[in-house]
C-alpha cells in the first residue's frame, strides 16, 4: 500500500517536498515499510548509516530525524511503535493504551538499510517482527510518521493526518489506514 505523509501545519519544511511510504504485511506479524523523502536533503539532518555491526536498539530516536509506524491490533487499545534512525539504530516500543505503560516490546528487525541517498532523495527501509502477534490474522490499524530534522535545528512533522493541536502520532485518531492479514495467514 502507498501513502503520502502530511507536514504538520504548525511546523513548515521549506526543505521537504514530500515524503511517500510504501507498507505491507507480507508475514502474519511483520510490518514493512520504505519510507522516501523528496526535496532539499542537503538541507536535512540525515546522518550517513553506520557500520551494520553497530545497528542496535536505540531509544529517543524521535528526538532527531527518525521514521515511524504505529500498528494497533484489531480490537486492541493497545499498539506498537516502531522507530528507524538513518543511521541505522531502531526501536520497538509497545503501549497498553493512548501513551499508556511505554516499554520495550518483544519485536526484532530483519533488515534496515537505507536505500538511496542524493541531493533531491533519500529512502529507507525496515522490516520489524513483532513476536507478541505471532498467529495475529486480524487486520492492524496504522499510522505511519516521520519527525524531519533540518540542519538548522528545526523540525518538522509528518504523518497520515494530524489531530488538531501540537504533533501527537500516538492519537487514536490518526491511526487511519488499514492493513490487511497477509493472504493465507
Amino acid at each position: 500500500m502507498d501513502f503520502v505523509l502530511k507536514p504538520h501545519p504548525d511546523f513548515p519544511a521549506p526543505d521537504v517536498d514530500r515524503i511517500e511510504v510504501i507498507v505491507s504485511r507480507q508475514v502474519e506479524n511483520q510490518i514493512d515499510c520504505r519510507f522516501m523523502v523528496a526535496g532539499n536533503i542537503r538541507q536535512l539532518d540525515v546522518p550517513a548509516a553506520e557500520h551494520p555491526s553497530d545497528r542496535f536498539r536505540r531509544n529517543k530516536l524521535w528526538r532527531s530525524t527518525c521514521f515511524e509506524a504505529f500498528v494497533r491490533p484489531a480490537n486492541c487499545s493497545g499498539y506498537f511503535e516502531t522507530n528507524l534512525s538513518p543511521a541505522g539504530h531502531w526501536a520497538v516500543y509497545a503501549f497498553d493504551d493512548y501513551r499508556q505503560g511505554m516499554r520495550d516490546a518483544d519485536a526484532s528487525t530483519r533488515w534496515l538499510r537505507s536505500d538511496e541517498r542524493r541531493a533531491d532523495w533519500y529512502s529507507i527501509s525496515g522490516a520489524f517482527l513483532f513476536d507478541d502477534l505471532k498467529g495475529d490474522t486480524g487486520s492492524w490499524r496504522v499510522n505511519l510518521s516521520a519527525v524531519i530534522e533540518a540542519k538548522d535545528g528545526t523540525k518538522s512533522y509528518w504523518a497520515l493526518t494530524h489531530a488538531s493541536g501540537p504533533p501527537d502520532f500516538h492519537n487514536p485518531d490518526c491511526f487511519i489506514a488499514t492493513l490487511p492479514a497477509p493472504t493465507g495467514a
